[in-house]
């Protein structure tokens, strides 16, 4: 399993505005991670969790959806794509396997945005049902109502990723906190993030 890939109170954060966001959307499917660069920390949440598990023991090594997004912003230098699956030409046999298996799960017709901001590397995809060949499109064209729900996300495995490092004693060296998580997390521990952050030589 993932590292990251949780059954706790951030999953459970993530499945409540997981399905918010499949009802409006029509989604099948929700997929969000969020990753320091160095790879040191990484935290995942998916609302099917058998297609995951199975996703990261045996296809994301031969999964084209993952390294098109990881070259374009390893390789290509670029800070942000997004791009519909079906656009991304299956060329090794392994790819397509991996994308059967994937249909096999009901999870077709979607598309990914990664990013990559602050030292974090970002991944929001949106997966529709087989038989909605539209899915990607209209999701394309409302992409204003989906950017609310892309910052809540970002806050829940933001919150989960400091407290794993609470927990391991160490700190987060990053300047990506603003106000917006004194209201989630309180004055206190704030106060507390903000002193550990900015007091780093």
């Amino acid at each position: 399993m993932i590292e990251g890939f949780t059954k706790n109170k951030y999953k459970q954060r993530f499945i409540n505005v997981a399905e918010k966001l499949k009802l409006l959307v029509g989604a099948e499917y929700v997929y969000y991670l969020l990753e320091k660069n160095d790879h040191a920390n990484r935290v995942a949440y998916s609302t099917h969790n058998v297609w995951q598990n199975k996703y990261v023991s045996e296809f994301i090594d031969d999964c084209h959806l993952y390294s098109t997004g990881m070259d374009v912003i390893y390789n290509k230098m670029l800070t942000s794509v997004c791009f519909p699956w079906s656009y991304l030409q299956i060329i090794r046999k392994n790819h397509k396997i991996t994308n059967d298996c994937r249909t096999d799960y009901g999870i077709h017709n979607g598309l990914s945005y990664v990013s990559n901001f602050s030292n974090f590397i970002e991944c929001y995809s949106l997966g529709g049902h087989i038989d909605n060949e539209g899915f990607f499109q209209s999701v394309i064209l409302n992409q204003n109502i989906l950017y609310p729900f892309r910052v809540l996300l970002r806050e829940i495995a933001f919150l989960e990723m400091i407290e794993r490092k609470w927990e391991k004693e160490e700190i987060i060296k990053t300047s990506t906190l603003n106000n917006s998580y004194v209201k989630i997390i309180g004055e206190y521990q704030y106060k507390r993030i903000y002193h550990d952050i900015h007091n780093i030589t």
